[in-house]
Protein backbone atom coordinates (compact mmCIF):
# COMPACT_ATOMS: atom_id res chain seq x y z
CA UNK A 1 0.00 0.00 0.00
CA UNK A 2 0.88 3.61 0.02
CA UNK A 3 3.81 5.95 1.07
CA UNK A 4 6.99 4.22 1.43
CA UNK A 5 8.77 6.83 -0.71
CA UNK A 6 10.21 4.32 -3.27
CA UNK A 7 9.78 6.44 -6.01
CA UNK A 8 10.84 9.76 -4.16
CA UNK A 9 13.93 10.60 -3.16
CA UNK A 10 14.81 12.15 0.35
CA UNK A 11 16.47 14.95 -1.13
CA UNK A 12 17.93 17.15 -4.00
CA UNK A 13 21.25 15.94 -3.65
CA UNK A 14 20.68 12.45 -4.11
CA UNK A 15 18.48 13.06 -7.50
CA UNK A 16 20.89 15.70 -8.52
CA UNK A 17 22.95 12.63 -9.62
CA UNK A 18 20.05 10.72 -11.95
CA UNK A 19 19.30 14.35 -14.25
CA UNK A 20 17.68 13.86 -17.30
CA UNK A 21 18.08 15.89 -20.26
CA UNK A 22 15.09 17.97 -21.14
CA UNK A 23 13.84 18.81 -24.59
CA UNK A 24 14.10 22.22 -25.81
CA UNK A 25 11.79 24.08 -24.15
CA UNK A 26 10.20 25.48 -27.68
CA UNK A 27 9.60 29.09 -26.96
CA UNK A 28 8.72 28.81 -23.80
CA UNK A 29 9.21 31.51 -21.46
CA UNK A 30 10.27 29.60 -18.54
CA UNK A 31 13.77 28.11 -17.86
CA UNK A 32 14.84 25.02 -18.57
CA UNK A 33 14.12 22.52 -15.77
CA UNK A 34 15.98 19.69 -14.82
CA UNK A 35 14.30 16.05 -14.57
CA UNK A 36 14.99 14.24 -11.45
CA UNK A 37 15.24 10.68 -11.04
CA UNK A 38 13.55 9.68 -8.55
CA UNK A 39 10.88 12.58 -7.73
CA UNK A 40 12.40 14.75 -5.22
CA UNK A 41 10.17 13.89 -1.96
CA UNK A 42 10.80 17.60 -0.88
CA UNK A 43 8.48 18.71 -3.95
CA UNK A 44 5.66 16.68 -2.90
CA UNK A 45 5.52 16.93 0.48
CA UNK A 46 5.68 20.81 -0.28
CA UNK A 47 2.49 20.20 -2.85
CA UNK A 48 0.44 17.98 -0.16
CA UNK A 49 0.97 20.09 2.46
CA UNK A 50 0.20 23.39 0.41
CA UNK A 51 -3.26 21.56 -0.77
CA UNK A 52 -4.53 21.92 2.86
CA UNK A 53 -3.08 24.71 4.12
CA UNK A 54 -4.06 27.10 0.99
CA UNK A 55 -6.50 25.35 -1.55
CA UNK A 56 -8.76 23.54 1.20
CA UNK A 57 -8.87 26.30 3.89
CA UNK A 58 -9.75 28.43 0.76
CA UNK A 59 -12.70 26.29 -0.54
CA UNK A 60 -13.81 26.43 3.48
CA UNK A 61 -13.35 30.03 3.53
CA UNK A 62 -16.07 30.71 0.82
CA UNK A 63 -18.77 27.81 2.37
CA UNK A 64 -21.35 29.72 3.28
CA UNK A 65 -22.24 30.13 7.18
CA UNK A 66 -24.26 29.77 9.09
CA UNK A 67 -24.41 26.64 8.51
CA UNK A 68 -28.08 24.22 8.98
CA UNK A 69 -30.70 22.14 7.69
CA UNK A 70 -32.26 24.46 5.48
CA UNK A 71 -30.96 24.64 1.66
CA UNK A 72 -32.20 23.81 -1.34
CA UNK A 73 -31.75 19.96 -2.97
CA UNK A 74 -28.97 21.17 -5.03
CA UNK A 75 -26.63 22.94 -2.61
CA UNK A 76 -27.15 19.59 -0.22
CA UNK A 77 -25.81 17.70 -3.19
CA UNK A 78 -22.65 20.36 -3.92
CA UNK A 79 -21.93 20.29 0.18
CA UNK A 80 -21.92 16.07 0.01
CA UNK A 81 -19.64 16.38 -3.45
CA UNK A 82 -17.67 18.78 -1.63
CA UNK A 83 -17.38 17.02 2.05
CA UNK A 84 -16.88 13.72 -0.36
CA UNK A 85 -13.67 15.28 -1.71
CA UNK A 86 -12.48 16.19 0.84
CA UNK A 87 -12.28 12.77 2.83
CA UNK A 88 -11.35 11.13 0.03
CA UNK A 89 -8.24 13.58 -0.51
CA UNK A 90 -6.77 13.39 3.30
CA UNK A 91 -7.06 9.95 3.30
CA UNK A 92 -5.32 9.13 -0.26
CA UNK A 93 -2.49 11.80 1.35
CA UNK A 94 -2.59 9.54 4.61
CA UNK A 95 -1.69 6.48 2.63
CA UNK A 96 0.62 7.68 -0.42
CA UNK A 97 2.69 10.33 0.67
CA UNK A 98 6.77 9.73 1.01
CA UNK A 99 8.12 9.38 4.80
CA UNK A 100 11.67 9.02 4.21
CA UNK A 101 12.58 12.64 3.95
CA UNK A 102 10.91 14.35 7.20
CA UNK A 103 10.46 10.67 9.42
CA UNK A 104 6.87 10.02 8.42
CA UNK A 105 5.87 13.21 9.99
CA UNK A 106 3.76 14.70 7.91
CA UNK A 107 1.85 10.99 7.23
CA UNK A 108 1.21 10.98 11.23
CA UNK A 109 -0.42 14.22 11.09
CA UNK A 110 -2.44 12.92 7.99
CA UNK A 111 -3.57 9.67 9.65
CA UNK A 112 -5.09 12.27 12.85
CA UNK A 113 -6.25 14.58 10.24
CA UNK A 114 -8.11 11.64 8.42
CA UNK A 115 -9.74 10.44 11.93
CA UNK A 116 -10.84 13.66 12.56
CA UNK A 117 -12.43 13.87 8.98
CA UNK A 118 -14.06 10.48 9.94
CA UNK A 119 -15.69 11.68 13.29
CA UNK A 120 -16.83 15.42 11.42
CA UNK A 121 -20.80 15.12 11.59
CA UNK A 122 -21.78 17.99 9.83
CA UNK A 123 -23.29 17.55 5.95
CA UNK A 124 -20.13 20.37 4.48
CA UNK A 125 -16.67 21.42 4.70
CA UNK A 126 -15.50 22.78 8.16
CA UNK A 127 -15.68 26.31 8.66
CA UNK A 128 -12.05 27.88 8.01
CA UNK A 129 -11.67 28.60 11.67
CA UNK A 130 -12.52 24.85 12.40
CA UNK A 131 -10.30 23.63 9.67
CA UNK A 132 -7.28 25.29 10.48
CA UNK A 133 -7.81 24.11 14.04
CA UNK A 134 -8.01 21.02 12.87
CA UNK A 135 -4.73 21.14 10.45
CA UNK A 136 -3.40 22.51 13.84
CA UNK A 137 -3.99 19.55 15.97
CA UNK A 138 -2.57 17.14 13.40
CA UNK A 139 0.71 19.57 13.22
CA UNK A 140 0.23 20.91 10.06
CA UNK A 141 0.35 24.44 10.60
CA UNK A 142 1.53 27.56 9.11
CA UNK A 143 1.52 29.90 11.74
CA UNK A 144 3.73 32.20 12.38
CA UNK A 145 7.28 31.17 13.28
CA UNK A 146 6.38 27.88 11.56
CA UNK A 147 9.50 26.28 10.31
CA UNK A 148 7.40 23.70 8.26
CA UNK A 149 6.87 25.91 5.29
CA UNK A 150 10.47 27.52 4.33
CA UNK A 151 11.91 24.37 4.62
CA UNK A 152 9.55 22.50 2.14
CA UNK A 153 10.11 26.04 -0.40
CA UNK A 154 13.68 25.69 0.36
CA UNK A 155 13.16 21.87 -0.57
CA UNK A 156 11.94 22.17 -3.96
CA UNK A 157 14.21 20.93 -6.66
CA UNK A 158 12.39 19.96 -9.74
CA UNK A 159 9.93 22.30 -8.90
CA UNK A 160 11.77 25.76 -9.03
CA UNK A 161 10.38 28.62 -10.95
CA UNK A 162 11.04 32.62 -11.66
CA UNK A 163 7.78 33.13 -10.71
CA UNK A 164 6.92 30.12 -7.96
CA UNK A 165 3.70 31.11 -7.04
CA UNK A 166 2.61 30.45 -10.17
CA UNK A 167 4.17 27.64 -11.41
CA UNK A 168 6.01 26.17 -8.10
CA UNK A 169 2.82 24.59 -6.73
CA UNK A 170 1.08 23.14 -10.17
CA UNK A 171 4.19 21.71 -10.69
CA UNK A 172 4.73 19.66 -7.49
CA UNK A 173 0.96 19.03 -7.30
CA UNK A 174 1.35 17.13 -10.83
CA UNK A 175 4.27 14.98 -9.12
CA UNK A 176 2.42 14.51 -6.17
CA UNK A 177 -0.75 12.46 -8.07
CA UNK A 178 2.02 10.44 -9.45
CA UNK A 179 3.14 9.15 -6.39
CA UNK A 180 0.15 8.43 -5.18
CA UNK A 181 -0.93 6.53 -7.83
CA UNK A 182 2.61 5.05 -8.43
CA UNK A 183 2.31 3.78 -3.98
CA UNK A 184 -1.17 3.11 -4.24
CA UNK A 185 -1.84 -0.63 -4.15
CA UNK A 186 -4.34 -2.59 -6.19
CA UNK A 187 -6.95 -2.24 -3.70
CA UNK A 188 -6.63 1.35 -3.10
CA UNK A 189 -5.77 2.67 -6.86
CA UNK A 190 -9.33 3.18 -7.74
CA UNK A 191 -9.90 5.24 -4.66
CA UNK A 192 -6.86 7.24 -5.25
CA UNK A 193 -7.66 8.29 -8.55
CA UNK A 194 -10.91 9.35 -7.84
CA UNK A 195 -10.00 11.39 -5.38
CA UNK A 196 -7.08 12.99 -7.56
CA UNK A 197 -9.92 13.63 -9.63
CA UNK A 198 -12.43 15.13 -7.42
CA UNK A 199 -9.51 17.23 -5.59
CA UNK A 200 -9.03 19.35 -8.85
CA UNK A 201 -12.67 19.37 -9.89
CA UNK A 202 -13.52 21.03 -6.41
CA UNK A 203 -10.59 22.28 -4.26
CA UNK A 204 -8.04 23.32 -7.46
CA UNK A 205 -8.13 27.36 -7.39
CA UNK A 206 -6.57 27.25 -11.42
CA UNK A 207 -9.79 27.12 -13.17
CA UNK A 208 -8.64 27.13 -16.77
CA UNK A 209 -6.42 24.12 -15.46
CA UNK A 210 -9.32 22.27 -13.89
CA UNK A 211 -11.15 22.92 -17.32
CA UNK A 212 -7.85 21.23 -19.49
CA UNK A 213 -7.54 18.77 -16.43
CA UNK A 214 -11.35 17.55 -16.76
CA UNK A 215 -10.44 17.26 -20.65
CA UNK A 216 -7.48 15.26 -20.54
CA UNK A 217 -9.02 12.88 -17.68
CA UNK A 218 -12.58 12.17 -20.10
CA UNK A 219 -11.30 8.44 -20.30
CA UNK A 220 -10.73 7.72 -16.65
CA UNK A 221 -14.01 6.78 -14.66
CA UNK A 222 -12.73 5.38 -11.21
CA UNK A 223 -15.77 3.22 -9.28
CA UNK A 224 -17.86 6.15 -7.56
CA UNK A 225 -18.34 3.57 -5.15
CA UNK A 226 -15.22 3.82 -3.87
CA UNK A 227 -15.56 8.02 -2.63
CA UNK A 228 -16.65 8.13 0.73
CA UNK A 229 -19.47 11.14 1.69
Amino acid sequence: GGGGGGGASGGGEAAAAHKVAMPPPGGSPLPRRPQLLPVPAGDVLYAARHSLLREVRHAAAAVATPRGSQGTAAEAAEAARRLGALRLWVSALARGVPRAVDGGMLARGLAELEVEMDAWEEADLPGEQQWAGMLQRAGISESIGSPYLSEAANRLVMCTSTMPARHGYPCSLWLLFHTLLAHASPEHAPQTLEAILRYVDVFFSCAECVAHFRSLALHLSPPSAAAPT
